[in-house]
Parts: C-alpha cells; sequence; structure tokens
C-alpha cells in the first residue's frame, strides 16, 4: 500500500553552517562548493599568470578555469532548486526570517564566512522558497528575526550565543540541540501566532 506525507507548518533558518534547518529535524548542509574546489581554482589561477596572453596554452587554460567556474554556479543553484522544492512540496506555511541576506554578508567577519555565504546561496535560496510557495499556494509567514537564536524555543528564555556556539543549552529549563533547530522552533513559533504577510 502506497503511503504519502500529509505537508505541514514549518519554520526555516537559513545560515552558514547549514544551508537551512527546518523544525521538523531536516538539516540541509552548506555543500561549500566553492570553499572544495579554492585550492584547485588557485593552481589554475597561477598558471594562467604565468604563461603569455594570447596564446593557446593560454586560452587553454582559461578555458579551464571558465570550466570549473561554471560547474561551482551549477552545483549551487542545482542545490537551491533541490531544496526549496522539497521544502515546498512538504509543507503547507513556511516561516521564515525578514531579514537582509545582503546586510549579513557585508558584516561578516572573516573572508572565510563570506565565502560560505557564497557557497550557501541564501539570498537565492530565500528567493527560491519564495517563488514556489507562491506558484503552489503555499502559505508564507515573514517574522521578526531579533534573539530566534538567542531564546529558548522550549522556556523562552534568552541564552546568549556567540557565533561560534554551535549548541544550544539553556540553563534554566536544561534543553540541549542544535543551535540552527531551536532557532527554527522559535522561527515557527513566531509564524504560527500570526497571520502571513504579502511577499
Amino acid at each position: 500500500m502506497s503511503t504519502f506525507t500529509i505537508p505541514r507548518p514549518v519554520g526555516i533558518d537559513i545560515g552558514v553552517s547549514n544551508t537551512a534547518v527546518l523544525s521538523d529535524g531536516t538539516f540541509y548542509r552548506n555543500g561549500r562548493t566553492y570553499r572544495d574546489m579554492e585550492e584547485r581554482l588557485k593552481e589554475e589561477n597561477r598558471k594562467l599568470s604565468s604563461v603569455p596572453t594570447n596564446t593557446k596554452q593560454y586560452r587553454k587554460t582559461r578555458s579551464r578555469l571558465n570550466h570549473k567556474f561554471r560547474r561551482i554556479v551549477n552545483k549551487r543553484k542545482e542545490n537551491i532548486e533541490n531544496i526549496s522544492a522539497d521544502i515546498v512540496r512538504n509543507h503547507t506555511m513556511i516561516a521564515m526570517e525578514d531579514l537582509s541576506v545582503k546586510g549579513l554578508r557585508s558584516i561578516s567577519r572573516s573572508k572565510g564566512m563570506v565565502k560560505s555565504y557564497d557557497d550557501a546561496s541564501l539570498g537565492r535560496l530565500r528567493q527560491r522558497i519564495l517563488d514556489k510557495a507562491m506558484e503552489a499556494g503555499r502559505r508564507i509567514v515573514m517574522v521578526d528575526p531579533r534573539n530566534t537564536s538567542q531564546m529558548c524555543s522550549s522556556c523562552q528564555n534568552m541564552v546568549h550565543k556567540e557565533l561560534s556556539d554551535r549548541m544550544h543549552v539553556c540553563p534554566y529549563c536544561g534543553l540541549v540541540m542544535d543551535r540552527d533547530l531551536n532557532a527554527s522552533l522559535n522561527i515557527l513559533r513566531l509564524g504560527s501566532t500570526r497571520d502571513p504577510i504579502p511577499t
């Protein structure tokens, strides 16, 4: 006998360590496509800078470098399309933080974080979720992003965390879980207490 999943509401925490974490416990890891290929790209760039321009060798090296960049772009797009389709297909109401991904990227503390933001393609992911949700008639709720990472999803007390703290450990109620999962549960709770806004 065939079975099917009943779509349900979900909160989504979009980030860097994990591209997206859903309140139902689903984790979409950051593929880190660029980070994984960075050394090979640097090697090709060094080769390119060492050969004269307007030569067959230069054109061949340039072609290999362009091919690697296209692979990165295509892999990122494929990842985003798969994640957004999966989220929209399996959930009726989707709650996300109303935040500026561009703003987050601009205050990143290191080049490594910027590269991770790029690999996660957070802005594109957010937009593709919105686009597909509208096409599928899903409800979208944008919630205030303040304190979604700091608040305990169980007792609602504030538990301060640095960016490097990957676990939520609540000293008040004893809840211990991944910080992104905790945030997604807060986002779902906030999204369930208000009407969706037009997107």
